[in-house]
């Protein structure tokens, strides 16, 4: 499969292929029943998906954000989403999830990757995003891209209760990453 925006085919572990590609007006539907399915990820209403559909490197007039707005497709089927901003050089990683029989196949990976990559395209000099204290996996995934723990949140989720762990990036000080040879993803 190729994807058109980036033009890259990624091969995936258990003979699967997905592509990376910045979300379209028509995904929302497929993001939203994947949202929904995933359970522990944020759950957003339409219009803050709609409003992550800023164009890529345009800056809302009103108050200065960026936003990116990925998807990972396996076919033509959404298996997972990241959603990021940036103000004022700081980005924030704001909500990445990945389908149950799609995890460990690299795609959350490849999602994170591609949210780091914009983010210092778009002059960011950090990214910073909050993960809750018993998703070992995805603080794992975290800390394979250079994130460290820089706090805690206390109570800060709730349905079920549980602490957010604050991560860090500082992309100054940090080379060009894991997935850095594979171009455009």
């Amino acid at each position: 499969m190729r994807n058109r925006q980036f033009g890259k085919r990624i091969e995936l572990e258990m003979s699967a292929t997905y592509t990376i590609r910045a979300a379209k007006g028509n995904d929302l539907d497929g993001v939203l029943a994947l949202e929904r399915e995933i359970g522990l990820v944020p759950h957003w209403r339409l219009v803050d998906y709609v409003s992550a559909l800023t164009p890529m490197g345009h800056e809302r007039e009103t108050d200065g954000l960026s936003r990116c707005f990925f998807l990972a497709e396996i076919d033509t089927s959404i298996v997972g989403f990241a959603v990021a901003h940036i103000v004022a050089a700081q980005a924030e990683l704001e909500s990445i999830g990945v389908a149950e029989p799609s995890r460990r196949l690299g795609v959350g990976g490849a999602l994170c990757a591609k949210v780091i990559k914009w983010s210092r395209e778009m002059c960011a000099g950090t990214i910073e995003l909050e993960v809750r204290s018993r998703s070992e996996g995805a603080m794992s995934l975290y800390r394979s891209h250079g994130f460290v723990a820089v706090g805690k949140r206390p109570g800060y989720y709730q349905r079920p209760e549980d602490d957010a762990v604050l991560m860090r990036l500082d992309l100054a000080s940090r080379g060009p990453g894991p997935d850095a040879d594979r171009g455009d993803l």
